[in-house]
């Protein structure tokens, strides 16, 4: 029995079919859950024969395809977070599940990469003509606001107008929100991680991937520090009822 439980709790780990054997994070976080003395289930989030009651805490670790499906994913996650306790709580999955966060961000005063966002249904001209006139970067990074990893996403040369509007026009035309940014060299140099460098070197946050966030638990040892954290949630929401 874990300490601080009258039971030992049950934990879900939020994932996809797509994402099965593919998530790196799941080993060490089902050996820190163990030892923690927690059971722990891999669950797909769209199994409909899933009784989600049953668990304790649902954990979103590896729901990787909520993308292509986020008006079904956000009614799963509000239906779900109505009978366990779903972490990242509903408010802040769905301010994440979209780029546009990062207006926010901007507006409080975050270093963001630059973004320009273009409406669904738009003319795209206008604004990439807005875009480039502002920054001066050699390339840009078309990319939808809901997606993840390289899906639909792609750089241009800046002189590749004709180019760049034939990837936006068919992607607006179907109802997607697009972003374009500059592409910042740093990248080559450094890679990509959870920040970036801009051209005077300054930090520039990216994204966050707040939702499922992959936490590289096979390159340190932070497992057993979040299955404590975790746990400890799921004690204080036990503790406010």
């Amino acid at each position: 029995m874990t300490r601080g439980f009258a039971r030992t709790p049950i934990v879900a780990l939020v994932t996809c079919r797509a994402a099965r054997g593919l998530d790196e994070d799941m080993p060490p976080l089902l050996t820190a859950l163990e030892a923690a003395g927690a059971r722990a289930a891999i669950v797909d989030w769209d199994d409909d024969g899933v009784d989600w009651a049953r668990f304790d805490l649902a954990l979103l670790r590896s729901a990787w395809d909520y993308t292509e499906r986020l008006p079904q994913f956000l009614t799963w996650v509000e239906r779900t977070a109505a009978v366990t306790l779903l972490l990242n709580p509903p408010p802040v999955v769905r301010w994440n599940s979209d780029k546009h966060y990062l207006r926010a961000l901007d507006g409080a005063g975050v270093p963001v990469v630059p973004t320009m966002f273009l409406e669904a249904g738009v003319e795209p001209l206008p604004v990439l003509e807005q875009f480039l006139a502002h920054d001066r970067c050699a390339e840009v990074v078309v990319k939808p606001a809901v997606g993840a990893g390289s899906r639909d996403a792609r750089r241009h040369a800046r002189a590749d107008i004709d180019e760049i509007l034939a990837h936006l026009r068919p992607l607006l035309a179907a109802g997607r929100s697009m972003m374009l940014q500059p592409y910042l060299e740093s990248v080559d140099r450094e890679g990509e991680t959870d920040l970036i460098r801009d051209a005077a070197g300054g930090p520039r946050v990216l994204e966050l991937e707040i939702t499922e966030p992959s936490l590289f638990f096979a390159y340190a040892d932070a497992a057993p520090r979040f299955v404590a954290a975790a746990l400890g949630r799921l004690a204080s929401s036990r503790e406010g009822h």
